[in-house]
């Protein structure tokens, strides 16, 4: 099968990076898991409570880069959890890295979107960071953390420790 370079516009439902089968089980974590907290049906519609200035435009470009790199074959998502540890814990579950790739042996970053503890807002607000620093050559991830703030710390903790 073919690759599909730029599967998504800002028509696109959002339910369908959502759902997308090439980011797998990191798709759902795209957006924030209250829904409560986004808006919108489509990537250029998709709003976020506390966020204002979104660029659709930037939105389509970072999903379609995590979608093309992850199409092939490249690593978009790390789990900062073990199963054994998420089975034990399924908030473990939500969580994780977003790796946006710099050049080899570069510096790393780790962005951490807002959302006021209530949600993680790294569409708008971590994922551009990120992709912004893979471009100039840093290796950046976009950390997706669980919303409570002692949780954060802990979950920002194991990010750093991660192997």
């Amino acid at each position: 099968m073919a690759a599909t370079a730029f599967p998504y516009t800002e028509q696109s439902p959002v339910s369908a990076v959502t759902e997308d089968p090439v980011l797998g089980r990191a798709a759902r974590l795209v957006v924030p898991l209250n829904r409560g907290y986004f808006h919108g049906k489509t990537l250029g519609e998709l709003s976020l409570t506390w966020y204002s200035h979104i660029d659709p435009r930037m939105t389509v470009t970072v999903i379609n880069d995590l979608h093309s790199r992850a199409e092939r074959g490249e690593p978009v998502f790390f789990e900062i959890y073990s199963g054994e540890e998420q089975a034990r814990d399924p908030s473990l579950k939500d969580t994780g890295l977003f790796f946006f790739k710099g050049r080899k042996d570069a510096p790393f970053a780790l962005c951490l979107a807002g959302g006021g503890f209530a949600y993680v807002g790294s569409i708008h607000y971590s994922f551009p960071h990120a992709y912004t620093l893979a471009g100039h050559g840093y290796n950046a991830f976009a950390l997706i953390y669980r919303p409570d703030a002692r949780e954060a710390l802990q979950d920002t903790a194991r990010a750093f420790l991660h192997p």
